[in-house]
């Protein structure tokens, strides 16, 4: 896959698309969507060594809300999506060992899952609480950071250009600003389209 297809709009009637695409231009670093000419059921598969992709700006708030749907093949730490100009400087999901993490700036926020079964995670930040989602069981932690202007590109399936993801992603959605109101809203929506259940 050369390019995943950003489909959010800038209007509200929905006719001004962001265009804020994933794209990998390598060849031999794009994630699959086919194997053997048969189409993947979970989505992107990321091969863990090289696969990644990067959006065509850079993605900048301190309110943010991150939704996937992914699983890891061998349970190693790995990044689903970064949004950093730096270590400690931005946003990032990202795989542990049988952990699931958001990164906010300094602040770490770790939840214990089976990450090589396919989960809904939802990462958000409102000011003033970070929360990690595992298939509508959420956890915070109080913390306040602001985020400095992102300038570099996000990331998907890496973070900073290493811990390359084993494992496949079928969708992932990000709001920049707070969706703590919502979240149940959108995790029912997504976990009915992949049968994940809480």
């Amino acid at each position: 896959v050369k390019t995943w297809y950003d489909q959010s709009v800038t209007t509200q009637a929905g006719d001004t698309a962001t265009g804020n695409h994933a794209t990998q231009s390598t060849a031999d670093n794009q994630p699959t969507i086919v194997e053997n000419g048969s189409l993947l059921a979970d989505g992107l598969r990321f091969d863990g060594s090289n696969d990644s992709m990067t959006t065509t700006s850079a993605i900048s708030s301190t309110n943010i809300a991150i939704a996937a749907v992914s699983k890891s093949a061998n349970n190693a730490t790995a990044g689903i999506f970064s949004m950093l100009d730096g270590f400690d400087d931005g946003h990032e999901a990202l795989y542990l060992a049988n952990t699931m993490r958001y990164a906010l700036e300094d602040s770490d926020l770790d939840v214990s899952t089976t990450t090589t079964n396919k989960n809904l995670y939802f990462a958000n930040y409102d000011g003033s609480t970070q929360g990690l989602s595992i298939n509508g069981t959420n956890s915070t932690q109080s913390v306040s950071k602001t985020v400095a202007t992102i300038t570099s590109v996000a990331q998907i399936g890496s973070r900073g250009g290493s811990n390359f993801l084993n494992g496949s992603i079928e969708e992932i959605i990000v709001y920049t600003d707070d969706q703590s109101a919502n979240r149940t809203a959108i995790e029912a929506n997504i976990g009915e389209h992949y049968s994940i259940s809480g």
